[in-house]
């Protein structure tokens, strides 16, 4: 009897608990527990866990995904232009070399010019070094704030009235910002006091053996210059161990009364024995009174079959971040056959940070009627500063023989440039950066789908279930 109605007690007991249950849509309450096992209420525990670990998991997804996508906007744009060769990281940039000519005991005052490149924002400290003895700088400023796009400081430079003239001296003024950024550019000092010049007409002499050849000198003078010139000449480059040709000058002394005519004139003559190559012939003028007043000039002589070496165009223009080229063309002399190897090389005071050469060598076959050529293209970074000082000097070698020819690149700015950003291919760049972060986030939605099906039920129906 006992037995029976504890049974029909909790049968009473289980149909009010489902009714319940089935009343409230089978959603867990504060009741429902009574009725649902240990088992059942272990596995709601873990299913509750583990659904609070994948929300927390698909915020921090998220998370992680936003955050990368703003890396990407943000800074992906740029690591694509630093491949590019006209773009650079924010930096500083000296103007281009400067020449300061001045008497001994004079002194110049010209402007340095600091450039920001990509809109840095700086202070930069200005020093001189390795400045020659005879030789004092002043700056104007010694720290300087730098911000786009420019900033100009004075130097005053003087030289010793002691010193002697007829050299080029040389000195560095550093630039260096508050971030560690250093650059340096070059000042030429030319301390010779001019007082007279010369000029040669011919400057390029070809002949065969056996023959003669003559060339005009000029002269100038400058200041009053009076006195009687004494002139020289001698060899500075000939084919090893040749047998060179007579040089002879007609006068070897210069009156002031000859100054703006033709002063002199040099006679080169050649015997069947010269041997043939280059020859480069070097022809000084120095005043009788005063030794240390000299010029000198360079005349240049080729023997026998040889070549010439011409680049067309002989002034070419590019902007910054563009490309050019010139023609180099080998062309035979008097029966000349064979290989000319031609070397491209920067003039001594061609202005930093230049243009890029390509090739710096070609060799090329010569032969009469049939020429050699090739094209020489330069292409100019943002760094190359809008300057027409950018001269190449070509050097053509075959054995003994050779020839020299140079050309002078003019480089313009573009707009925006010193600190010129390709702003243009902002919009491509950072759709591109938004495209990678869209498929990152694709993959990351398929991804947790996948583990999604493979995850324990977020809720749990615990209609069918047997009560307690």
């Amino acid at each position: 009897m006992h037995r029976r109605a504890q049974e029909a007690n909790n049968a009473g007991l289980a149909e009010v608990g489902l009714s319940e249950c089935h009343n409230r849509n089978a959603q867990v309450s504060e009741k429902p527990l009574l009725f649902v096992d240990a088992t059942y209420l272990h596995n709601f525990t873990v299913n509750q866990q583990s659904v609070t670990k994948k929300n927390l998991l698909n915020r921090r997804t998220r998370l992680f995904a936003l955050v990368i996508g703003l890396l990407l906007l943000a800074f992906g744009p740029n690591i694509i232009h630093a491949s590019s060769p006209c773009v650079r990281s924010p930096d500083i940039v000296i103007d281009r070399y400067n020449t300061v000519a001045l008497p001994p005991g004079g002194s110049r005052t010209l402007n340095v010019t600091l450039f920001s490149v990509n809109g840095l924002r700086d202070t930069v400290a200005l020093s001189t070094a390795n400045v020659p003895a005879g030789i004092t700088t002043l700056l104007g400023k010694s720290i300087v704030d730098l911000g786009p796009p420019l900033v100009t400081v004075s130097l005053e430079v003087s030289a010793s009235s002691t010193m002697l003239q007829g050299d080029y001296y040389s000195f560095y003024v550093n630039a260096t910002t508050s971030h560690g950024l250093s650059h340096a550019a070059v000042i030429y000092v030319d301390v010779t006091q001019r007082v007279f010049s010369f000029s040669a007409n011919r400057s390029f002499l070809s002949l065969g053996t056996g023959s003669t050849g003559s060339i005009s000198l000029f002269f100038y003078p400058f200041s009053g210059f009076s006195d009687t010139l004494d002139l020289i000449t001698m060899f500075t480059l000939q084919p090893p161990g040749a047998t060179l040709p007579l040089l002879s000058l007609n006068p070897v002394s210069v009156p002031s009364s000859s100054f703006g005519a033709k002063g002199s004139t040099l006679t080169v003559t050649t015997s069947t024995s010269t041997s043939s190559g280059f020859y480069r012939i070097l022809v000084v003028g120095t005043a009788r009174s005063n030794s240390a007043v000299r010029e000198s000039i360079l005349v240049e002589l080729r023997v026998g079959p040889g070549f010439e070496l011409v680049a067309q165009p002989q002034f070419p223009v590019v902007n910054q971040c563009s490309s050019g080229s010139v023609t180099v063309t080998v062309t035979s002399v008097q029966g000349f056959a064979g290989h000319v190897m031609v070397t491209s090389t920067w003039d001594t005071f061609s202005p930093n940070l230049r243009p890029l050469l390509n090739p710096t060598s070609r060799t090329v076959m010569v032969a009469p009627g049939s020429p050699g050529n090739y094209s020489l293209s330069f292409a100019a970074t943002l760094d190359s500063y809008p300057s027409s000082d950018y001269s190449v000097d070509l050097t053509g070698t075959s054995g003994y023989q050779m020839n020299i020819t140079s050309f002078r690149i003019t480089v313009q700015t573009i707009v925006g440039a010193p600190g010129f950003t390709l702003t243009r291919l902002d919009p491509l760049l950072y759709l591109l950066a938004g495209a990678v972060v869209v498929a990152a986030v694709a993959i990351i939605v398929v991804l947790k789908r996948r583990a999604g099906e493979d995850s324990l039920p977020e809720t749990a129906d615990f209609s069918n279930r047997p009560a307690i």
